[in-house]
Order: C-alpha cells, then sequence, then structure tokens
C-alpha cells in the first residue's frame, strides 16, 4: 500500500512518516510531499493508494486537493484530512466533499493507527503492520550508525582544559574579541591560549 503525506510543514511530515512507520509500513510506501499542487503531479503519474492530507496549506488548501482528486481524477482512494479544525461545520465540509475521515492535530499514535487502518479496511485494503510502538523511537539499526558517526568522547582532563582556558579568557577579556566562528572551534581557543603561555 502506497500512501501519500501532503503537509507544508516538514515537522509534520515527518511524524507523520514515523508514526506510518511505527505501524510496520515501510519508508518506501511512504510519499512525503509539501504542496497541494505537487501533491495532485504526484496522484496523476503515480500509483496511491491512500492520502493524508493537510487542510491548511500555502496555496492550494487540501479541501481543495481532496476536490480534485473527487472529480477531476475521479479517483476511489481513502482521504484523510490532518487538521487542526475542530468546528463541526468545517468537519462537515470535508466530509461532504469525499474525506472518509479526519486526524486532529496534534497527533495523537494510538488514534492515528486506529484511524488508518479502519479506513484501509473500508476500501479492502491490506496493511501489515508491526505491533505498535513509539512513533519517535527510531529503529535500533539507525541509532547505531548514528553512535559511530559521533565523535569519541572529551576525557575529563581535557574538559577541565577547556573550562580553565575558556575562563582565562574570559578574565583577560579577550573572549569577548574572538568571532562567533572562532567561538565554537574550542581547539582554536585552546592552541590560542598555548601560544601566548
Amino acid at each position: 500500500m502506497k500512501i501519500l503525506v501532503t503537509d507544508d510543514s516538514k515537522t509534520m511530515r515527518y511524524l507523520v512518516q514515523q508514526n506510518l512507520r511505527a505501524m510496520g509500513i515501510p519508508a518506501e510506501n511512504i510519499v512525503l510531499c509539501e504542496s497541494g499542487e505537487k501533491a495532485i503531479e504526484i496522484l496523476q503519474c503515480s500509483t496511491i493508494d491512500f492520502a493524508l492530507l493537510d487542510w491548511h496549506m500555502t496555496g492550494m488548501s487540501g479541501v481543495d486537493v481532496l476536490k480534485k482528486i473527487r472529480a477531476e481524477l475521479s479517483l476511489n482512494i481513502p482521504v484523510i484530512m490532518l487538521t487542526t479544525e475542530q468546528k463541526r461545520k468545517n468537519i462537515q465540509l470535508a466530509v461532504q466533499t469525499g474525506a472518509d475521515d479526519y486526524i486532529i492535530k496534534p497527533l495523537d499514535a494510538p488514534r492515528f493507527r486506529k484511524k488508518i487502518l479502519a479506513t484501509a479496511r473500508k476500501y479492502g485494503l491490506n496493511v501489515h503492520t508491526a505491533p505498535q510502538s513509539s512513533p519517535l523511537a527510531p529503529p535500533k539499526e539507525e541509532i547505531k550508525k548514528e553512535k559511530e558517526k559521533l565523535p569519541p568522547p572529551v576525557s575529563e582532563s581535557d574538559w577541565h582544559e577547556v573550562k580553565k582556558t575558556i575562563a582565562s579568557l574570559e578574565e583577560s577579556g579577550k573572549l569577548e574579541e574572538i568571532s562567533d566562528e572562532d567561538a565554537e572551534d574550542v581547539e582554536t581557543l585552546m592552541e590560542d591560549e598555548r601560544g601566548e603561555g
């Protein structure tokens, strides 16, 4: 099952993707896009089985995309609106336009999962889900790879030396003369101090 996630917020796209992945949906089956216009392009040239649309987006809104999906593209795919809209008339508008359901932001993982599965079942879509897990916890392999990229930890004696150097520079008034770029490089500070000492 290929799912299109359309939201103009990068953070929201990430959260939705993580919730879908926590359900066991592979990353390659999740298509992310940042605008309604781009969503229409994707829907016209790709096979999409399910769409999650943000209501409020710059340019074409989620409701406008929904209208095109139902009227112009004549696609019979499940569509869920992602929205902060809780007013009854807005929810009715989405349903009348052809939305199958809506999910209120901020996302609640159990409710998100339940609505995705219920809507998919309505359309006879098979979602192979993994046991429920935290949507924000990356897989162990990803954590291991990220840890390998980290620099080695600073020893206690090196850290003491850094603090001593910074204190010395603050006392002499030289710390204020150093640019922000240089201040980010602790090694430069240490070497400068050693050179003058």
